[in-house]
């Protein structure tokens, strides 16, 4: 029999484990680049966080709303305006 060192062992198999990871992302990676598809995740992600915010504050009470100064008339304009602000400081922070 021989003796393996498991400490050697583990890194060389996480070694290996990395280098297949990069193997198989670095391709993936420049097709999605090529295709914009980091747009098309960042759009669900945004429509996704746009719905969950409009459902939370249709879940509040008048009272709260008017606490803020809201109308439930309002609320879609006031999310929208929110996803706006998000989206334009997303662009300038990418410009810069």
């Amino acid at each position: 029999m021989f003796a393996v060192k498991q400490d050697r062992l583990d890194k060389s198999i996480g070694q290996v484990l990395q280098d297949l990871t990069i193997a198989f992302l670095a391709p993936l990676d420049f097709i999605a680049d090529g295709l914009r598809l980091y747009k098309v995740f960042r759009w669900v992600q945004d429509v996704r966080l746009r719905n969950a915010t409009i459902r939370e504050m249709y879940r509040l009470n008048d009272d709260y709303l008017d606490d803020m100064g809201i109308k439930r008339r309002d609320i879609r304009p006031i999310v929208d305006a929110m996803m706006k602000r998000l989206r334009e400081r997303r662009h300038q922070s990418r410009c810069f």
